[in-house]
């Protein structure tokens, strides 16, 4: 029994290993305000762009 029950832990997949989809909720779009605040001319541009559009845009 302990040999099998040792087989089924190292076989399954640990929850991490899967990457879902992300929601872009209130605490990314607060980083992306300050890539914006603190960032140089090219992701000041970049983080407003994203800011002003979707979801999707702000996880590219």
């Amino acid at each position: 029994m302990p040999i099998a029950l040792t087989a089924s832990l190292f076989s399954a997949v640990p929850a991490a290993a899967v990457e879902p989809e992300l929601e872009v909720d209130s605490r990314v779009r607060m980083i992306t305000v300050d890539y914006w605040r603190t960032g140089g001319a090219g992701v000041k541009e970049a983080a407003e762009q994203a800011l002003m559009g979707s979801d999707q845009d702000i996880r590219m």
